[in-house]
């Protein structure tokens, strides 16, 4: 058993039953005890249970695995006939799951506006800031015990795999942290996603209970110089997953403005273009062949996103998240994949919301 690890089985309290034998948690109750400590730590946040939501809902993922959807993808009528070669737009209050699936399915994206408030959207600006840091001061070699609760490194459970250095690296090198790291962060992320509705409307599209990836949950502070490949998630995330990823630009960003925005392809693109092409500076490029069979006559987009505007989209999108010449500002946003545990990654450490 890894250390620092609870199993499932284990007693949530330390100690142990007078004869010697662990004492146990009923499995069915892990889910009521994460929506208890949310509910306490709104009335006062406690460091002590921002952590253990985090490890709660990792060891709650494992009672949501169930029978997928008999039909996938759900037929969707399309909610924007009449938009061609844009991203459809969508407000926060119009959000229904026909309207992101149905946008999804005919346009590649839907463009949210104003999903995050801006007390929202502050706060979790402040929250990157303060990970940033305090894992700046662990990797100086400070103990845990200065940087919780805003950063505490997770250790997933025996059933999910490993989150070792090199991944952490790789993450840091791209100007992110992952959320799961800082416990209050993560707290934060999802009291941002409760509040717009996010894991409900996942849910009812994807027709299983959401499932947050704590790899690809992440908190960015992106650097004018950043370089991104023209990529979908799909090349890497494996066959057959149901998904829905939720971007959220925490500063302006995009064209008109002086930060780097998000590159996309503004059509459906059905299915996964050829990857890892000699003379592409990423193994997950789909390369300039791929990125114009993708276009289809269209001209790629970097849609001006003000603060709490968001992009929701799903493992076939083609899109670029580096920088553009000229950009002088850092772009902070919040990147989420949702799946249906049913086809949740194997080589991703999962969490419920």
């Amino acid at each position: 058993m890894r250390r620092g690890w609870r199993s499932r089985s284990e007693s949530p309290t330390p100690g142990a039953a007078a004869d010697g034998r662990v004492e146990t948690e009923p499995a069915a109750r892990l889910l009521d005890e994460v929506a208890s400590l949310t509910e306490q730590n709104r009335r006062g946040r406690d460091a002590s249970v921002d952590e253990r939501l985090v490890r709660l809902r990792h060891e709650a993922y494992f009672d949501l695995r169930g029978a997928p959807r008999a039909v996938w993808p759900p037929v969707l009528d399309d909610p924007f006939p009449a938009v061609v070669g844009r991203p459809p737009e969508s407000t926060s209050a119009e959000l229904t799951a026909a309207v992101v699936g149905g946008a999804i399915q005919h346009h590649g994206c839907l463009l949210v506006r104003g999903l995050l408030s801006p007390e929202r959207v502050a706060r979790l600006v402040d929250d990157t800031d303060r990970a940033f840091r305090a894992r700046d001061d662990a990797l100086a070699g400070a103990p845990v015990s200065r940087t919780r609760p805003w950063y505490v490194p997770f250790e997933p459970g025996p059933e999910s795999p490993p989150l070792v250095d090199g991944q952490r690296q790789w993450v840091r090198d791209c100007g992110a942290v992952w959320a799961a790291d800082s416990p209050a962060a993560m707290f934060d992320v999802i009291e941002s996603f409760d509040e717009a509705r996010i894991p409900q409307l996942v849910r009812e599209y994807l027709g299983e209970p959401a499932a947050l990836s704590v790899n690809k949950c992440t908190l960015r502070r992106v650097r004018p110089g950043a370089v991104g490949a023209w990529h979908q998630d799909g090349s890497f995330l494996g066959d057959g997953v149901r998904t829905i990823s939720v971007w959220v630009a925490l500063s302006e960003c995009g064209d008109e403005t002086s930060s780097p925005g998000l590159g996309m392809v503004p059509r459906r693109v059905d299915h996964v273009l050829p990857t890892n092409i000699a003379g592409t500076a990423s193994a997950i490029s789909v390369g300039l062949a791929g990125l114009t069979e993708a276009l289809h006559g269209l001209r790629p987009l970097r849609p001006t996103f003000a603060a709490g505007d968001a992009l929701l989209f799903d493992e076939l999108f083609v899109h670029s998240t580096g920088g553009t010449p000229g950009v002088t500002t850092d772009r902070y946003a919040l990147e989420s994949w949702f799946f249906a545990p049913s086809t949740f990654p194997p080589s991703y450490v999962p969490m419920a919301v």
